[in-house]
C-alpha cells in the first residue's frame, strides 16, 4: 500500500488537492516516466544534451523512490515547494545550456606585411609603383634595363663622328622615341627648353587650335603620329600625338602664315558668337510672344467662303461666283 502524501505546507495555496487528484497525477507521472525510460533504452546516444541528463536523473530518482516505497512530487505537478534535488538539477541545466559569449569566439589574425595596395582599382604601372620600395641597387638595375631597351633598336655608333646628334645643341644624347616616331633628332634637354617646337599635341588640339580637318590629320607623310594608350580609359581608342613643329608647318602651308591662321580663327569665333547671339534673340522673341498679352491675338477659326449669285459668261458659257469675305472667284459649267 502506497504511503499517503503530506499536505502542502505553503500558505499561499488557496485550495489543497484532493486524494483523487493526487492519485491521478501520480499515475500519469509514472506512465510518462516509464515511456521516457523506454525511449532512452531503445536509442542510447554517446553524447547527451543537458536536457537528457536532467531527465535521466529524474528517472533514476523516481525508480529508487518506487523501490524504497516512497514517491516524490515536484512543485510543478503538486504545488509543493521545490526540494534541494530539483534546485540543483535546474541550476546544472541552466549552466549547461548557457551559450558562449563573444570572448570565446575565434580570433583571426591578419599579416599586414603581406597585404598589397591595389591603388583603389586604378591601372598603375607595377614596375613604377614598386620602385620607391626597392633598394638603390635595384633602382639602378631598373634604370639600366630601361636604357638598354631604349637603345636596342638603335645601336650606338662606335665612331662619334657618325653618331646621331641633336639638331639644336649637337648633343649625342638624343631621344630615340622622337627619332622613331617623328624622324626628328633632338635631345631631352632641348625638348624641355623649346616646348613651342617639340611639345606633343593631341588630335583634338590640332582640330580646334590649328583648324585642321580629320582627312588632313590622316596624312602620315607630313603628320606622323605617336600612338599611345588612352590615359582616360584603356578600352577607348588609342591616343594620337602630333609634333607641334609638324602641325605648325602644315598650318602655314594651308593658311599662308600663323598670323593669317589667327585671323581666320578669330573670324570663325566671331561668326560662332554671332550665330549664338541670333539664336538667343530668336528664343527671347518667341518667349515674349508667348508671355505678352497686349499684342497677342487669338487664333481665328477657319475661313468659310460665302459665294454670291452666279453670273453667266455668255462668250464662254461658264458661271462665275465670288466670295463676299475674301474675294476669291470660281468658274464652273452648268449641266
Amino acid at each position: 500500500m502506497r504511503p499517503s502524501i503530506p499536505e502542502a505546507m505553503s500558505a499561499s495555496s488557496k485550495q489543497p488537492l484532493s486524494p483523487e487528484q493526487i492519485k491521478c497525477i501520480q499515475a500519469s507521472r509514472a506512465a510518462a516516466l516509464q515511456k521516457q525510460a523506454a525511449r532512452k533504452r531503445a536509442s542510447p546516444a554517446p553524447g547527451q544534451s543537458p536536457y537528457h541528463d536532467g531527465c535521466s536523473n529524474s528517472v533514476g530518482s523516481s525508480t529508487d523512490d518506487r523501490i524504497h516505497g516512497t514517491n516524490r512530487v515536484t512543485p510543478i505537478s503538486t504545488g509543493l515547494p521545490a526540494t534541494a534535488d530539483t534546485a540543483s538539477s535546474s541550476s546544472s541545466l541552466h549552466t549547461k545550456k548557457r551559450r558562449p559569449n563573444g570572448m570565446n569566439l575565434k580570433y583571426y589574425e591578419y599579416n599586414l606585411t603581406t597585404m598589397k595596395d591595389t591603388k583603389g582599382g586604378f591601372l598603375v604601372d607595377e614596375a613604377q609603383a614598386e620602385l620607391p620600395d626597392k633598394s638603390a641597387a635595384e633602382r639602378a638595375q631598373h634604370k639600366e634595363k630601361q636604357r638598354r631597351a631604349m637603345y636596342e633598336d638603335h645601336p650606338l655608333e662606335m665612331d662619334p663622328e657618325n653618331a646621331p646628334r641633336c639638331k639644336d645643341c649637337d648633343s649625342m644624347a638624343i631621344d630615340y622615341n622622337y627619332k622613331k616616331h617623328y624622324n626628328v633628332l633632338v635631345c631631352k634637354e632641348c625638348i624641355e627648353k623649346c616646348p613651342d617646337k617639340y611639345s606633343l599635341l593631341t588630335k583634338t588640339e590640332c582640330a580646334t587650335d590649328y583648324m585642321l580637318t580629320n582627312s588632313e590629320l590622316q596624312d602620315r607623310e607630313r603628320l606622323p603620329t605617336w600612338m599611345k594608350q588612352n590615359p582616360h580609359k584603356s578600352t577607348w581608342s588609342d591616343m594620337h600625338l602630333f609634333l607641334r613643329e609638324h602641325v605648325e608647318a602644315f598650318a602655314i602651308d594651308k593658311y599662308g602664315s600663323l598670323e593669317k591662321m589667327d585671323l581666320v580663327f578669330q573670324q570663325r569665333q566671331d561668326k560662332r558668337a554671332e550665330r549664338k547671339e541670333q539664336k538667343a534673340k530668336q528664343k527671347m522673341k518667341e518667349l515674349r510672344q508667348k508671355t505678352r498679352t497686349s499684342t497677342w491675338k487669338k487664333p481665328e477659326a477657319a475661313h468659310v467662303h460665302e459665294y454670291g449669285q452666279e453670273i453667266l459668261n455668255e462668250t464662254t458659257g461658264q458661271y462665275t461666283q465670288t466670295c463676299a469675305g475674301c474675294g476669291i472667284s470660281i468658274s464652273f459649267e452648268s449641266l
